[in-house]
């Protein structure tokens, strides 16, 4: 192509728009065609140039970014705000690709530098015409994750909304079938890369039960006004966000004593969109991160300690673990075939065996269809064409189609990374019932409570409230806090004099119509024992209130059973019946 005005560039940038020059001429396509040509391009051109404007907003302008998590890299102008790591994280993936596209380009131009062929317009149309596919999936998440967020929008719904976008899209293009394999794939390496924050905000948590999150972008905030010896710290220590569609509404729901994620709460006429790929295992990241803060905070024996630090040093981060996993399951190296056995033999029987495989994890969920099994297997057989390293690691990871689709996508996460959590989870808190149990004498308080609310201490319970039965029936003010102390405290100091300053009585005020009966004059006790920390973590004020049910119900037998017992015919035996 000659261009006869050499005098301009083609394309020209004005108010943020890219647009074509009026005065390009060629000699051999008129004005209206290679206008339509160059403008078809210049779309393209506005793409990669808001997103690069974007890795520039992000990285402070600087000409190289560096990948997330060190020093170098900045999430924005101001230098005293935090680093917004998925932001970071998003943009080294979109600079790794469009350094693999300015390659591409550079070797375009050295042939055309070369002139060893004639190169026309329409040919490097149709040589880009990948990377041009992918320019404008890049686009589409950019514009639908990032763009449309409104401005002050907080950093929470930020990194949520862009996790669901790309999640969302790998699952949408993924339905299409073959026909979006390049799409899918360049999605997956982007949702990789840019999840890579959000797993070393986990990993931080349930590893050292610290939950390092400058920038308030993770789902899980601590609230700093809860200490972590405070009563309250397992109840009011977190809070979790839910994020609803609609952006402007945002809720907080502090996550109860079982880790509940609050998810499915709220008003039925909302969808809330937490991080998608969080839910499954989103009990277990919050217990195990308590767990392993509280951990961190006991007076453990330091060789326990010092093995602990010795482990942490020679373990894995959850990310890479995720990443070997992933190796490991998505490109497993099949059985080399012999030098007799073709090429189709071998690809035969590879299928046969991922389809036990997949049948076995449809199984899972309860399908049993074999064409399903067999269709699947296919999408998990070895390609090498999108094998790419990742940043910060040596990793080889197949990113192609086979790796992402719906309901693989899934499969993949259940067995490549939320085993992991799952496993750290029962580790957490299993070392921290064994501290419990081994140095904070948990066993030995539950047994109190047994043997007080429960009266599996017979012999003590007994003299108790046969002191109040006997004022009961001798109608005798009974009600009097100083007189039911007295007789908890006697009856217990006899064979538990460690408990006897731990037990106390109270009374509370009861709706007078629940006195009809006798019996409910009982339902105004209250018995309470004090647990220390971190004991009262399990044995909860709330713990206490169950407990304290069973108690006033088995008082209540007591007292009938008692009232048999001391029942008396002596004054009916004159009268006639």
């Amino acid at each position: 192509m000659t261009l006869l005005d050499i005098e301009h560039f083609i394309f020209q940038h004005h108010d943020g728009k890219v647009s074509v020059r009026n005065n390009v001429v060629v000699t051999h396509l008129t004005s209206n065609c290679l206008r339509s040509v160059l403008e078809h391009i210049a779309v393209y051109g506005q793409a990669v140039f808001r997103l690069q404007r974007f890795i520039d907003e992000v990285t402070g302008y600087s000409s190289e970014p560096s990948p997330p998590g060190s020093s170098s890299s900045h999430s924005s102008k101001k230098g005293s705000e935090p680093p917004f790591r998925t932001y970071q994280a998003f943009v080294w993936a979109l600079y790794k690709y469009f350094t693999s596209f300015k390659e591409e380009l550079t070797t375009i131009e050295k042939e055309l530098i070369c002139k060893d062929e004639t190169v026309t317009l329409s040919g490097v149309l149709e040589r880009l015409s990948p990377h041009l596919a992918q320019i404008k999936e890049l686009h589409k998440v950019f514009c639908t994750g990032v763009a449309e967020v409104p401005p002050e929008t907080p950093n929470v719904v930020r990194a949520s909304h862009l996790l669901n976008t790309l999640y969302k899209a790998i699952i949408e293009y993924d339905s299409v079938g073959e026909a979006s394999e390049q799409a899918v794939a360049l999605l997956f390496s982007l949702w990789t890369e840019t999840v890579r924050p959000y797993l070393e905000i986990v990993d931080e948590w349930i590893v050292h039960g610290h939950l390092f999150d400058p920038a308030k972008e993770f789902i899980i905030q601590r609230n700093k006004d809860v200490p972590v010896n405070h009563r309250d710290f397992w109840y009011a220590t977190y809070t979790l966000y839910s994020v609803s569609e609609t952006v402007e509404n945002d809720e907080k729901l502090n996550d109860a004593a079982s880790g509940s994620s609050g998810g499915d709460q709220g008003s039925s006429n909302r969808q809330l969109t937490m991080v998608s790929f969080l839910k499954p295992v989103l009990k277990q990241i919050i217990m195990a991160g308590k767990s392993m803060q509280l951990l961190k905070n006991l007076d453990c024996k330091e060789a326990e300690q010092s093995e602990r630090s010795s482990r942490d040093a020679e373990r894995k981060s959850l990310y890479t673990l995720f990443l070997e996993s992933v190796q490991s399951r998505l490109c497993r190296p099949e059985d080399s075939p012999s030098d007799t056995v073709s090429e189709q033999q071998a690809t035969k029987r590879s299928l046969i065996k991922m389809q036990s495989i997949v049948a076995q994890h449809l199984q899972i969920d309860d399908v049993h269809d074999p064409l399903l099994a067999i269709n699947f297997a296919r999408l998990y057989l070895e390609q090498s064409d999108f094998h790419e390293r990742f940043s910060g690691g040596d990793f080889i990871v197949d990113r192609s189609s086979q790796s992402v689709t719906c309901q693989t996508f899934e499969l993949t996460l259940r067995s490549c990374l939320y085993p992991h959590i799952e496993r750290r989870y029962i580790e957490c808190c299993g070392n921290l019932m064994k501290t419990l149990k081994k140095d904070y004498k948990l066993l030995e308080y539950l047994q109190a409570m047994r043997n007080y609310f429960l009266l599996e201490a017979g012999d003590t319970m007994y003299d108790f409230y046969t002191a109040i039965f006997d004022k009961v029936l001798e109608k005798e003010s009974w009600q009097q806090l100083s007189f039911l102390n007295v007789q908890l405290q006697e009856a217990v100091g006899q064979r538990y004099p460690e408990d006897s300053s731990r037990l106390s009585i109270f009374l509370e005020t009861i709706d007078p119509a629940r006195k009809k009966q006798p019996v409910n004059n009982l339902d105004v006790l209250t018995l309470s024992y004090k647990v220390p920390w971190p004991v009262d973590i399990v044995i909860s004020s709330e713990c206490q209130k169950i407990y304290n049910q069973v108690f006033l119900l088995l008082l209540q037998i007591k007292w009938a059973k008692y009232s048999l017992d001391t029942l008396r015919f002596n004054g009916m035996l004159g009268r006639h019946i």
